[in-house]
C-alpha cells in the first residue's frame, strides 16, 4: 500500500489537506478532504509525520492540520491541534512527539507546563479509542524526530539553544557563530523503554540551524531505525568558509549504547535531509549540497555493521 498526501483547497479555514490512499498497483482507495486546525506551531503549512497501524489505520501530523488519525477507510476519528512526530507502538497506540512552549493540554484532566519560545519536548500516548495514556516530557529541548522499535522503545532527536541537563549530563550553551554564518544549535539523541526509561541519552554534534528552509520543522534532517535497533540520523556540520556555512553529515549510534558505529560528512557545502534504511542494513541518505549550486543527493551507504 503506497500513501500520498498533497496540499488541496481551502475547506472552511485558510489552509487544508488533501489525503489520498493508493493500492499497491497505484488505483485510488479514497480522497479524504478538509482537514485542517488552528494550529499553534509556527511554521508554513506543511505535513511533518506520517504512520500507520497494523489495524490500517493512518496517523498524519502537520502544521495546519494538528495530529489526526484516520480508519482504514479515511474517516477521521481523531484530532488533537498540536502538530508533531507520529508512530505506533505495537499495542496500537499512537504516539505523539511535540515541541511545545507554554501550557499543553494532552487531555481534559492532564495539563503539562513548559518552557518558552517551543524549547519542551512531550511524548504522549493515546490508545486506540483515542484515550490518553501517559506522557513524558523532557525540558529545554525541542523534539525533531521520532521513531519506535519492535520492542516498542521510543527514539527521538532534539535540539537545544540554551543550557539544559540531559538526565543529569549539563549540556553548556551552543557556541555562537560569527556573522552572517548563522546561529550554532545543539542536539541529542535519546533511547526510552515502553514506560520511559532511560537506555542511553548522548549529546550530538551541533549544528547550523539556520539552514532551516520555510519548508523544514528543523536544521536538523532525519531519523531512521534499522533492523538491530541502531539510530541513524541526518543533520550538518558548521563550516564558516561559504553560504549555507554548514555540511551535510550522517551518523549512526549503536542500539544498546548510543556508540557511533559510522559518521559520515559530504564534500561539499550543504545540509542532511531524509534517512532511511533496508532490510540490510544499508542507509539511503538525502541531502542538499552546493557544487556549485543547490543540487539534492541520494547517496546509499554500506550496512557498517
Amino acid at each position: 500500500m503506497a500513501l500520498q498526501w498533497i496540499s488541496g483547497p481551502p475547506v472552511d479555514c485558510a489552509i487544508s489537506a488533501v489525503g489520498l490512499k493508493l493500492s499497491a498497483t497505484g488505483e485510488l482507495i479514497y480522497a479524504k478532504q478538509g482537514l485542517c486546525s488552528a494550529n499553534v506551531l509556527p511554521g508554513v503549512n506543511s505535513l511533518l509525520s506520517i504512520a500507520v497501524a497494523a489495524d490500517g489505520r493512518i496517523a498524519l501530523s502537520g502544521m495546519t492540520i494538528g495530529a489526526v488519525v484516520l480508519d482504514a477507510t479515511g474517516k477521521l476519528i481523531f484530532q488533537e491541534p498540536y502538530a508533531g512526530q507520529v508512530a505506533f507502538d505495537s499495542n496500537g497506540n499512537l504516539v505523539v512527539g511535540i515541541r511545545f512552549g507554554g501550557q499543553l493540554q494532552l487531555a481534559p484532566d492532564v495539563i503539562v507546563q513548559g518552557g518558552t519560545n517551543y524549547t519542551s519536548t512531550v511524548i504522549v500516548k493515546y490508545d486506540s479509542a483515542n484515550r490518553y495514556v501517559s506522557h513524558f516530557q523532557l525540558d529545554r529541548a525541542a523534539i525533531v524526530s521520532l521513531a519506535l522499535d519492535a520492542d516498542d522503545d521510543i527514539f527521538f532527536v532534539a535540539e537545544f539553544v540554551e543550557m539544559m541537563t540531559l538526565f543529569g549530563q549539563v549540556l553548556d550553551v551552543p557556541v555562537a557563530l560569527p556573522y552572517p554564518a548563522g546561529v550554532q544549535f545543539g542536539s541529542i539523541a535519546v533511547r526510552l523503554d515502553a514506560s520511559y526509561g532511560v537506555s542511553w541519552a548522548k549529546e550530538l554534534d551541533p549544528f547550523n540551524g539556520s539552514v532551516r528552509t520555510a519548508s523544514m520543522l528543523s536544521g536538523m534532517g532525519g531519523m531512521a531505525i534499522n533492523g538491530v535497533g541502531d539510530v541513524i540520523v541526518s543533520s550538518n556540520a558548521v563550516v564558516l568558509d561559504s553560504a549555507p556555512y554548514a555540511s551535510a553529515t550522517l551518523v549512526q549510534l549503536n542500539a544498546s549504547s548510543g556508540a557511533p558505529l559510522l559518521s559520515v560528512g559530504a564534500h561539499a557545502t550543504g545540509f542532511g535531509r531524509g534517512v532511511a534504511s533496508d532490510g540490510c542494513g544499508s542507509i539511503y541518505f538525502a541531502s542538499v549540497q552546493y557544487t556549485p549550486d543547490a543540487t539534492t543527493l541520494l547517496q546509499k551507504i554500506a550496512a557498517p555493521r
